[in-house]
């Protein structure tokens, strides 16, 4: 599950800054999320150490009891000098071109490169899966890391990650059968229960 919006969001790459915690309307989000959990069995949560993914996971599990772990390479993506930028000023950058085009060859600068984000989420996520087998797992992380692991699932090159819709707490769900994920559902956002 991607986290719920902040006031950053859509409008500044904030990476790994620290400190920026979901909006109302971003708890509002983690709760509707919270309703659409409630007939569903959760054995086990993990979550980015970001607040805004770590509060959307604690809203989300508040009434069960279940610890959430926190595994750092879950974090958003590292975007080293590129942090804290406007997302218009990205735009007018001329390596933006390679970030929406090529992006499997773009590192950013003082940063990771989207290849590195793959390696480590598909790595924690295998692991996660590997030590709760026949179980049902919420992890909470951040759009581009989710995507780009979806990309490797659904078979779709990373050149095209971005094409994969992952709203502000929206649910994307993957089985998996001896450690291949098969995803069954992309960018799910619940819809508000009515009184």
């Amino acid at each position: 599950m991607r986290h719920g919006v902040t006031d950053q969001t859509g409008t500044v790459l904030y990476g790994r800054t620290k400190g920026i915690m979901l909006n109302g309307e971003g708890r509002i989000q983690a709760e509707l999320m919270a309703q659409y959990f409630e007939p569903i069995r959760i054995d086990a949560v993990y979550s980015s150490p970001l607040e805004r993914a770590f509060e959307t996971a604690e809203i989300i599990t508040s009434n069960r009891g279940l610890e959430i772990s926190v595994k750092e390479e879950m974090a958003d993506t590292e975007v080293g000098a590129w942090t804290n930028m406007k997302l218009k000023e990205c735009a007018e950058l001329e390596e933006w071109k390679s970030v929406q085009a090529t992006p499997s060859q773009f590192k950013f600068p003082e940063g990771e490169s989207f290849v590195d984000v793959f390696d480590r989420m598909s790595n924690v996520v295998r692991s996660i899966v590997a030590s709760n087998e026949g179980k049902n797992i919420v992890v909470t992380s951040h759009r581009d890391p989710i995507i780009i692991l979806l990309a490797s699932y659904l078979g779709v090159h990373m050149d095209s990650f971005q094409r994969i819709p992952c709203k502000p707490a929206s649910l994307t769900e993957v089985a998996f059968f001896n450690g291949i994920g098969t995803v069954e559902s992309v960018n799910v956002l619940p819809a508000k229960r009515m009184a």
